[in-house]
């Protein structure tokens, strides 16, 4: 079965449309969660870099208690898995209520035992003095976890803290920055579809206008002109190409009946003669 032509061009240019936008889609979506990611990655360090500057002077003054607030603060915030600050033994420096210590009986902070990776990495921030920041399972939640270690005179009086650091742990949640980027990508890709139907609806208004429908009324002008001595092109021809292939094939089927014509005539003059 043959295709119209409308039918054949809505579906080359829907196939174009669909596979650019796709393209468009997939690209936007890793951009976007890339960068929900470095922001995920930027608030987590602000937010330790903001614990680590508050500790090491309220610590020096005993002021565990404005510590204490501030700690239950950030924790209510957005995103926020869990909170902590963590002296060089591996015990919390605050008693936020939001945390719960693993181990009790050692008051070991809320991060301990979560998993080998993340001891290793608290051990390797606290030895090293470096930032790092892992991606773990806290809570059920997949989460960025900003380590940041610190330095206090409480740490350099000659006690078991002697020439250790501290830590600022701060565990923003993922999932949920993921899932606003999920949600972020659906409503894009909703009015790229939208917007997809209406360039198509447009489409196919202005081909059927512009060149179907010429194209079918120079059709039916050739195929009734079958029984006819000329062929009458439709008077509402676009002055375009269309316009100029439909005179050209005007001007090329009169020759080609002027010269059948012309055979006709010179064998109905040899005819006569024979006979």
């Amino acid at each position: 079965m043959k295709k119209s032509l409308s039918s054949q061009l809505l579906s080359g240019f829907s196939l174009a449309i669909v596979l650019v936008g796709t393209l468009t889609l997939v690209i936007n979506y890793r951009l976007l969660q890339n960068d929900l990611d470095k922001q995920v990655k930027s608030n987590g360090q602000a937010i330790a870099r903001s614990l680590e500057f508050a500790t090491e002077g309220l610590l020096e003054y005993g002021n565990t208690s404005i510590l204490q607030r501030m700690v239950q603060n950030y924790a209510t915030l957005p995103k926020i898995v869990d909170i902590d600050i963590v002296a060089p033994d591996g015990k919390s420096l605050v008693l936020n209520k939001s945390v719960k210590p693993s181990n009790p009986s050692t008051n070991k902070h809320k991060f301990s035992g979560i998993s080998s990776e993340l001891d290793n990495a608290f051990i390797q921030a606290a030895t090293s003095g470096l930032e790092i920041v892992i991606q773990t399972k806290i809570k059920n939640k997949q989460a960025f976890v900003h380590i940041l270690p610190f330095s206090s005179k409480l740490f350099d009086n000659g006690n078991q803290y002697c020439n250790q650091r501290g830590l600022a742990i701060v565990a923003i949640d993922l999932e949920q920055v993921r899932n606003e980027a999920w949600a972020i990508f659906v409503t894009t890709t909703i009015t790229m579809f939208i917007g997809i139907l209406a360039i198509l609806f447009l489409m196919l208004t202005l081909i059927h206008k512009y060149a179907i429908q010429p194209l079918k009324s120079l059709h039916t002008e050739i195929v009734n002109s079958q029984a006819l001595d000329n062929i009458k092109l439709p008077k509402m021809l676009p002055d375009n190409e269309i316009a100029f292939v439909a005179n050209t094939l005007v001007a090329a089927i009169a020759q080609l009946r002027a010269v059948e014509s012309q055979k006709n005539a010179e064998l109905s003059k040899i005819n006569k003669e024979l006979s």
